[in-house]
């Protein structure tokens, strides 16, 4: 491997880190894992920018401008269905990988997840440690989403999963889920406009959870609370059902 393949490797890697994203299999990292530290994953981001602009400065005349994803139908046919549920992440990388543009936009495992939250299909629950807890809704478990129980560094964790049927859900609905990433990229992945803090601002001044947040701001989970942290904003969790 060349010094600049190695260079390159590491932006990708950071960029993933920065995301929560595990970079070796591309499976979400549990949100309690220490790569998910709001520090970490500023340094995360800012490594990735570092490298991007020596790859820019030193092996390239201009920057190269990534486009807006798109997966033509023809090649949708090509998508490798999985018999046994598979992760979102899994589907995100097997969606990416029917691209042959280097400078496109990749799909994110949040972007399928938020799509299926504005449906109604998957349902999240602040719990008292401000995490969010998602699952699949009656509906959702319907066209084939469950959850499987795994083992991470810290212990047992739940994972959604998707069947076949779930799978090809995905891929029948995979424009809304793409408008979603693109809507995602033009705002820029660390970019917030004075309105959506004011948004924000107002939200949680009104105790709306964070996960509906994300849901109408069409931010992640985790970078809505990401930027509450900046804003030093703070709600009130609502109190645990009995």
């Amino acid at each position: 491997m060349t010094e600049l393949e190695m260079i390159q490797r590491a932006k990708i890697y950071m960029e993933k880190l920065a995301m929560g994203i595990n970079p070796l299999d591309d499976s979400p990292v549990p949100e309690e894992e220490l790569i998910n530290n709001v520090r970490l994953s500023r340094c995360f981001a800012f490594s990735a920018q570092m490298l991007g602009r020596i790859l820019q400065g030193d092996f390239t005349k201009q920057s190269i401008k990534k486009i807006p994803l798109d997966i033509p139908f023809e090649k949708r046919k090509y998508f490798k269905y999985s018999d046994e549920p598979i992760a979102a992440s899994v589907i995100a990388q097997r969606i990416n990988a029917l691209s042959d543009v280097e400078n496109m936009y990749q799909l994110a495992y949040s972007d399928i997840v938020t799509w299926l939250m504005e449906i109604n299909l998957i349902n999240s629950v602040l719990a008292p440690n401000g995490k969010a807890n998602r699952f699949p809704t009656p509906q959702g478990m319907d066209i084939g989403i469950t959850e499987e129980s795994r083992m991470g560094q810290y212990g047992p964790y739940q994972v959604i999963v998707y069947n076949k049927n779930a799978q090809q859900f995905i891929l029948d609905n995979l424009d809304a889920i793409i408008d979603i990433r693109n809507t995602r990229a033009i705002k820029g992945k660390t970019q917030w406009s004075a309105e959506e803090d004011q948004l924000l601002r107002s939200m949680y001044a009104n105790n709306v959870p964070p996960t509906d947040i994300a849901k109408h701001l069409r931010r992640s989970y985790t970078s809505i609370s990401k930027r509450a942290s900046m804003l030093n904003l703070t709600i009130d969790l609502p109190q645990k059902q009995v």
